[in-house]
């Protein structure tokens, strides 16, 4: 597993989606892109109950420290959150 940790801020929440198919094991997920300090810019998203916490607490020009772990996706490399909070 690799773990990252990430310092940024937010700068687009899209939209919150349910997933209504019974295979999949997330039910709900939000996508999230943030821009680290370093100028660099990642794609995050969030599934379950970090989904919920980041669409009721995360708002756009938000600075959020992030725990989560690098995934691949459709040739698209991206964070799946663990964990986040406003710094």
């Amino acid at each position: 597993m690799n773990k990252c940790f990430f310092i940024g801020q937010v700068i687009e929440v899209q939209k919150f989606k349910f997933i209504l198919n019974k295979n999949i094991k997330h039910k709900s997920e939000i996508g999230l892109k943030i821009k680290l300090l370093d100028k660099n810019c990642i794609r995050a998203v969030a599934y379950d109950g970090v989904a919920d916490y980041v669409l009721r607490n995360i708002f756009c020009n938000s600075m959020v420290c992030v725990q989560g772990r690098m995934e691949q996706n459709k040739k698209i490399l991206q964070v799946v959150i663990k964990y986040i909070e406003k710094c």
